[in-house]
């Protein structure tokens, strides 16, 4: 049986970065030189899984400790990583997006969270330096003290890292194109296991989608939940008609648009989300500026309303239209 209590030995852990790349010739440079100028004093590899076709590997020949693959057969960031974690010789694996630069201390970061938390099995950042209102306002780039303790679905796969024993047990990352991370959370969570959400570790992203380029991310990410709980959890309950707050966001949506001059529906929708958002401390974090804070229910209602139309198309579309 799986114990996480064990403690990640500070005097000699081995850590495995993995970065996917896709023709990332343009910030593999700098991301790779940020790994290089870590503070930490402990061991570490990188390996890159690279499936494009720019000069991404020339640029990576040029450093040291990097490992590099090219795996043209890896179509997806999930299989990416999957691939890395067989590479990998560390008792610890993190990941690194190709676009984002880690600060000095990131490592350090990584191993004093394990070591101060010994029964997780993750520790889980974020990004930072968003010139974007909304991205600051999902990222929480105000909040740089809170850690918490539990099960984090959504976390961001470019900053964050994972005990080797995790995946030793059969966990993986979904091989989908968005949304990879939802699967091995998951995978996590039905095994009892816990991750720590520290909204300390950061790092720069250096690429920002437009608005719409993120609602449409957004959009994908609720097909491919659909489609981790039609292939790998063999059931609809996790995904659509098994939670009231996905009910509860599609009725408000419905409401909106056929019955815009009744407001009550949408005011008592946006009211139960708010108090979902309270009660998962998404609003009083610490530190983040009240307009902000009040930015939250918007932004966050509009995500989930498309996030919940992507799974209601992907179960139209991959169960209804083409079901053998």
């Amino acid at each position: 049986m799986y114990n996480s209590m064990t403690i990640v030995d500070p005097a000699k852990p081995f850590i495995s970065v993995v970065i996917p790349t896709f023709n990332s010739e343009s910030t593999i440079k700098p991301c790779l030189k940020s790994l290089l100028e870590q503070t930490s004093q402990k061991s570490f590899e990188i390996i890159i899984v690279d499936s494009g076709h720019d000069n991404t590997k020339e640029i990576c020949k040029k450093f040291d400790k990097v490992r590099y693959y090219f795996a043209s057969d890896c179509l997806s960031p999930g299989s990416a990583r999957n691939f890395g974690v067989k590479k990998a010789k560390g008792d610890l694996i993190v990941f690194l997006d190709s676009d984002c630069i880690a600060p000095k201390d990131w490592l350090e970061k990584i191993i004093k969270d394990f070591n101060e938390y010994p029964n997780i099995v993750a520790v889980l950042g974020n990004y930072e330096g968003s010139k974007r209102i909304y991205h600051k306002i999902l990222n929480m780039e105000y909040e740089h003290n809170l850690k918490q303790v539990g099960y984090f679905g959504g976390f961001v796969e470019g900053n964050a890292a994972f005990k080797k024993s995790i995946f030793l047990l059969g966990c993986q990352f979904g091989t989908f194109k968005y949304n990879e991370g939802e699967l091995l959370i998951t995978q996590i969570q039905k095994l009892n296991l816990q991750t720590l959400r520290d909204f300390s570790l950061r790092v720069t992203h250096l690429t920002e989608p437009p608005f719409g380029s993120l609602l449409h991310k957004v959009f994908n990410w609720g097909i491919n939940y659909y489609l981790h709980s039609k292939y790998y959890y063999k059931t609809l309950r996790r995904t659509l008609m098994g939670s009231t707050l996905t009910l509860i966001s599609i009725f408000g949506l419905f409401c909106f648009i056929f019955f815009p001059w009744n407001v009550i529906p949408f005011i008592t929708t946006s009211t139960i989300f708010l108090g979902y958002t309270i009660k998962n401390d998404s609003i009083k974090v610490r530190g983040t500026p009240l307009f902000f804070k009040l930015m939250i229910i918007p932004l966050g209602m509009l995500i989930r309303w498309i996030f919940w139309i992507g799974c209601a198309c992907g179960l139209l579309r991959y169960s209804l239209l083409y079901r053998r």
